[in-house]
Formats: C-alpha cells, sequence, structure tokens
C-alpha cells in the first residue's frame, strides 16, 4: 500500500516541474511498476498462508523414521548411503522417501500411505520402515 501512494506522489511531483516534458512511456511504465507491486503483494500473502498450512501439517507428524541400507550389497559394490525414511502423521497418513545411492547415479521414489497402509506396492526396505511405525502403533 506504502508503494501506491509513494508512486503516485512521484506521479504527481513529475508532473508538476515546469519545463519538464515527461513521456507517456515513463507513466505507462510506472503503471507497470505498481501492476508489479500489487502482484508481489498477493503472492506475499499466498506465501504465507502456505506457511501457515506446511507448518501446521509439521506439527502433526508424529516420528520420522529411517532405515539405512545398501541396495547394491551383492554386488560387491557401494555402502549405506541408500535410505528409506517415513514420514507419517499421528493418523498413519504420509509418505516413505527413498533414496538409492550409486557411484552412476541417484534416484528418489515417493510412495503414499494411507492409515498406515501403502497406495504402491513397496520394497523390502520401505516395509522395515512401515513395519517400524506399525510397532510404534501397537
Amino acid at each position: 500500500m506504502y508503494q501506491f501512494f509513494t508512486l503516485r506522489k512521484i506521479i504527481k511531483t513529475i508532473g508538476n516541474i515546469p519545463n519538464l516534458k515527461v513521456s507517456q512511456q515513463v507513466f505507462t511504465k510506472l503503471g507497470e511498476i505498481d501492476k508489479e507491486l500489487d502482484k508481489i503483494k498477493i503472492f506475499r500473502s499466498e506465501t504465507d498462508v502456505n506457511i501457515k498450512n506446511i507448518n501446521k501439517n509439521l506439527l502433526n507428524i508424529s516420528d520420522v523414521k529411517i532405515h539405512k541400507y545398501n541396495p547394491y550389497a551383492d554386488m560387491g559394490v557401494g555402502g549405506n548411503q541408500s535410505f528409506s525414511a517415513g514420514i507419517i502423521n499421528k493418523n498413519g497418513n504420509g509418505i516413505i522417501l527413498t533414496s538409492l545411492y550409486s557411484r552412476e547415479k541417484s534416484r528418489v521414489l515417493i510412495k503414499e500411505i494411507e492409515n498406515l497402509n501403502p497406495k504402491q506396492e513397496l520394497s523390502p526396505e520401505e516395509k522395515i520402515v512401515l513395519d517400524m511405525y506399525k510397532a510404534t502403533k501397537k
């Protein structure tokens, strides 16, 4: 809001200076800047709402379980740099995030969990993470 009044004041001041010919392009540009400022204000307020929602949802997370492993142990390479991490709320809803690491490439997978039940088939390591949650629910 402050920028809007400042912009109006600038336009009025420039218009009142004698012998100064300001082209219409300047006023057009100032108007465009004002519109962009309005868009930024809207974006900021939407971002504030989103951050508040994220913070609220983070409070619902009951725990994060992590299982580190080597998916390529049978090939004789790698170390325990891959992992599956469960981020599940008190209601048993959330995700299992898996990162598979090798020297050539890394892959990241996300699988949804509803009521402690997977929506996609889980790998044995991902099942270990889900079983960790199930053990704490009993």
